[in-house]
């Protein structure tokens, strides 16, 4: 388990995670190489590690496969090893190998369905959702270790984002390669990036920085949750009238375990994930998610046994990240 100066630093770096120790030691009223130790360790074991994550120009797809229970395992490892797939689930029922996919159109989407997910041996059935908007994010969840005082301060030291930009276009290949290094290390100096990419640390830093402030890269914190007392990953698919722009700053704090909240394509056009405790809690969730959404109508709960890769990063049965795959120069 992680102790409590550990969360404490985890949650200030959700907020500013680029910022230096020195900087962190002031709000965290502790010694910059301490944290420094502190984080080194967590990075080391696999605990926790930095990385970011794209949100530009592309189709993103959440799609659920039906495989004979001996070929759930064998499926996802599979679907794994591939970057365009950012996210893997053993889960159970029906639908029991989930999947989240990043595609440059709707036709690339749809080869991939037919001509890749259609050959794997074992699947019987796919169902596939189209994200049409996204409105809360992983990246954005918080350990909630600090107090509100502390967060309002560090949010001050949070750099700079131009929205506008995000969705707006592709990268180029020297930003796909800043990219690159930083989903294996969200912490990287700009000198470990100036090495990668084979250009000056003054180049380095400005690509990076423009990367970063124009939000098509979004830095985050992989968490193995278990060790943060969360081990359960459920989802959540539903139909809702409602447009969930004006509550979803409601949502983010009176459920704080939604991790991630998204409008998709179809009948069922809600798709969320939580982070819990116990399974028990799920239905407190739903209950408090139904309060803010009084139409919704949630048809479908599926329990995650298993994630294999989160954003990008391969796990092991712990949670912990093992391996970094960042996505194919599609984006």
């Amino acid at each position: 388990m992680i102790d409590v100066v550990d969360r404490a630093l985890i949650n200030a770096l959700q907020i500013v995670p680029r910022a230096s120790w020195k900087e962190l030691s002031v709000v965290l009223n502790a010694d910059p190489a301490t944290l420094g130790r502190r984080w080194s360790a967590l990075s080391a074991s696999g605990l926790v590690r930095a990385t970011v994550a794209f949100r530009g120009a592309a189709v993103l797809a959440h799609i659920d496969l039906s495989c004979a229970p001996q070929d759930a395992d064998r499926t996802a490892e599979q679907l794994a090893r591939d970057p365009r797939v950012l996210t893997v689930f053993v889960a159970a029922g029906e639908f029991n190998v989930v999947f989240t996919l990043v595609c440059t159109s709707l036709a690339a989407l749809s080869h991939f369905l037919v001509d890749e997910v259609g050959q794997m041996p074992g699947v019987d059935l796919a169902r596939t959702h189209v994200q049409v908007a996204g409105h809360i994010e992983g990246s954005t969840w918080e350990a909630r270790a600090l107090s509100d005082a502390a967060r309002r301060e560090l949010a001050l030291r949070r750099p700079r984002v131009d929205s506008a930009a995000v969705f707006s276009r592709h990268l180029t290949e020297a930003e796909y390669t800043v990219f690159g290094r930083l989903v294996r290390d969200g912490r990287a100096t700009f000198a470990d990036i100036a090495d990668t990419a084979g250009v000056s640390i003054s180049t380095a830093r400005r690509t990076a920085e423009s990367l970063l402030a124009s939000g098509l890269i979004r830095p985050r914190l992989h968490i193995a949750r278990a060790a943060l007392g969360l081990p359960v990953t459920v989802s959540l698919q539903g139909s809702t009238p409602w447009d969930l722009n004006p509550v979803t700053a409601r949502i983010r704090s009176e459920v704080p375990e939604i991790g991630y909240l998204a409008r998709v394509a179809g009948q069922r056009n809600l798709l969320a994930y939580a982070w819990l405790a116990d399974l028990e809690d799920l239905f407190d969730v739903e209950r408090r998610l139904s309060a803010i959404i009084p139409e919704l109508v949630v048809e479908e709960r599926g329990i995650m046994l298993r994630v294999v890769k989160l954003v990008g990063h391969i796990l092991d049965a712990q949670g912990r990240s093992i391996e970094a795959i960042p996505l194919p120069h599609l984006v």
